[in-house]
């Protein structure tokens, strides 16, 4: 196997060079001579255990072939046999074992619509396979709970099933329940040439939630490094729990694009209530106070303001909400076919929603008391980010509009 093809299993140079522990340039430099040295191998074997990556012995020699006393002093170590080079060369020259390997991947699931999938700061490798089964790659789980380090050797059994290094631990035992069970089932699928393993995209939220579970058990429960795992699950459910995770997929990978309006539909029923609400005082007078001085009006009140005020609330506050998608919505609800306004547009939002807004209330209304004029505040507010729960929904319909 060239050096590229083995970067390439543990997620590219980047990836690579984190785990070891090195520049990326280096790993970059192993794919460009194709070779990576001897004394990585051992490191390598390791972490495809821990990852559950298809990676064999043979696929480093093949890198670089090492003496033999080498060879078995290394594998050895972590309980491998070695084929030798000569065995090697003869397996690579084996018409059978060629075409055996060769049925074996053509029987695998193929991965047809591959991808990323932001959660929080990190990017999981994910795909929607032939069969339209979610998953996330191996390294993609560890890559979420930061990469711990735990061997595949310990892995943990319960009622014959084994357990995934990443929850294989005799004190998450009790919080192990059926339906964490039924994802713990490694499956092996072909992206494109490479032939990789990973797990139900379900396990993801499933694991969360016992580490979650053990923590609310009691203090004495988790070790330290596992209550940084609890800490690092409430992250992934709290942005998992928006949206659903096949959802999440099927959007980072492109799959079926007709589905895009339904996660549409999805992000707005977590914003907008089912019939008009009681109106609640939403703005606050300090905020209209912050207008009248930027605008150098006199003080005014509810009925004696200028309609450039509700313009500016529309640009400022709601336009930014979901990329104007939310906006454009609630004005679908709210104007009738005559043009005249049914209620306010906050009055349509669910709770949700509402702090929503309330929390982009107090952004713009920040930046309105620290603009000497509105001729300053509309150049702060050039810069103002987007707010969205789920910004991805978003990126193509903005490419192409």
């Amino acid at each position: 196997m060239h050096a590229r093809e083995v970067i390439n299993l543990f997620g590219g140079q980047s990836a690579l060079a984190q785990l070891l522990g090195i520049a990326q340039s280096t790993a970059a430099y192993w794919a460009k001579s194709g070779t990576i040295p001897v004394k990585w191998h051992l490191k390598l074997m390791e972490l495809a255990q821990q990852y559950g990556l298809a990676l064999k012995p043979e696929d480093l020699i093949s890198i670089n072939p090492l003496s033999t006393s080498i060879s078995e002093q290394l594998f050895s170590d972590i309980g491998l046999a070695n084929p030798s080079v000569n065995n090697l060369k003869q397996s690579t020259n084996n018409e059978p074992t060629e075409r055996t390997e060769q049925r074996t991947s053509q029987s695998l699931p193929k991965a047809v619509y591959p991808g990323l999938l932001p959660i929080g700061d990190v990017e999981l490798e994910c795909a929607v396979l032939e069969n339209e089964t979610r998953v996330l790659s191996a390294a993609s789980i560890f890559k979420a709970f930061g990469r711990p380090r735990k061997g595949a050797n310990s892995r943990l059994e319960i009622d014959g099933t084994k357990i995934p290094p990443f929850i294989a631990a005799k004190n998450l035992e009790p919080f192990i329940n059926q339906e964490v069970l039924d994802r713990t089932k490694v499956i092996r699928y072909v992206d494109g040439r490479q032939e990789k393993t990973g797990y139900s995209a379900g396990l993801l939220p499933k694991m969360c939630e016992v580490y979650l579970a053990a923590r609310r058990a009691g203090d004495d429960i988790l070790t330290e490094p596992q209550k940084k795992l609890a800490i690092q699950s409430e992250i992934l459910l709290s942005a998992l729990a928006e949206v659903g995770i096949d959802a999440l997929i099927d959007e980072a990978t492109g799959f079926q694009k007709d589905r895009k309006h339904d996660a549409l539909r999805l992000l707005l029923s977590k914003y907008l209530a089912e019939g008009l609400q009681k109106w609640v005082h939403t703005f606050p007078d300090s905020f209209f106070a912050e207008l009248d001085r930027l605008y150098g009006n006199q003080p005014t009140t509810s009925r004696s303001r200028p309609q450039y005020y509700g313009k500016f609330i529309n640009k400022y506050i709601y336009e930014p909400l979901e990329y104007g998608f939310l906006k454009s919505k609630l004005n679908e609800l709210n104007i009738t076919s005559d043009g005249k306004r049914r209620a306010r547009f906050h009055q349509w939002l669910s709770v949700d929603g509402r702090n929503m807004l309330v929390h982009q209330i107090g952004r713009v209304q920040g930046k309105m008391e620290d603009s000497r004029d509105i001729k300053y505040f509309v150049g702060k507010a050039a810069h103002q980010k987007q707010i969205s729960i789920a910004p991805y929904l978003f990126e193509e319909m903005n490419h192409t509009d």
